[in-house]
């Protein structure tokens, strides 16, 4: 699948989600509004691909890390992740996951619950979130179960900096 292609289908996945949002009493919708427009806002401004970062090599420490490993900011969007994922994910060196909400790595049956996981360490009702099992859908396909341990990055003042998650490939729910 082209990339623009691709990036207008997650465009329609997220703005779908935002749209059962807005019509649930969810006590957490406005947060989940907000976390959509951020996903639609990053897909606009780091897809396509940004050729200033292309032939760029170097070792990183969160690479040496053996489990698949993402970071995301304050409004879920990938930030860092390891070659362990891209691995894991069979992905090649040159697909770029940084700027990608990680949302869309999330099946789409389980999205609603990732959502409001992620709302709780955003708002911080927790710092972490251990064993959440989901299926992980990098591209149209087979889904893969894995169970999910985010924990809660603070900057100054508690304000959220974002989330590490650690990835574990499960054999299901």
């Amino acid at each position: 699948m082209e990339r623009h292609v691709q990036v207008a289908q997650w465009r329609t996945e997220i703005k779908e989600l935002q749209a059962q949002f807005r019509q649930s009493v969810h006590p957490s919708r406005e947060d989940a509004d907000e976390v959509c427009r951020a996903c639609i806002l990053s897909l606009e401004k780091h897809h396509p691909e940004n050729a200033r970062t292309q032939g760029r090599t170097f070792r990183r420490s969160v690479d040496l890390i053996a489990r698949p490993y993402v970071e995301t900011d304050a409004f879920c969007i990938i930030r860092r992740t390891n070659k362990a994922l891209q691995s894991w994910m069979r992905l090649s060196s040159n697909h770029r996951l940084v700027g990608t909400p990680f949302l869309l790595l999330i099946a789409k049956e389980d999205r609603n619950r990732f959502v409001e996981e992620f709302l709780r360490l955003a708002r911080g009702d927790s710092y972490f979130v251990t064993q959440l099992s989901l299926r992980i859908q990098p591209r149209p396909g087979t889904a893969a179960w894995v169970e999910l341990h985010g924990h809660r990055v603070d900057g100054p003042k508690r304000a959220l900096l974002g989330v590490v998650w650690l990835l574990r490939q499960t054999d299901g729910a």
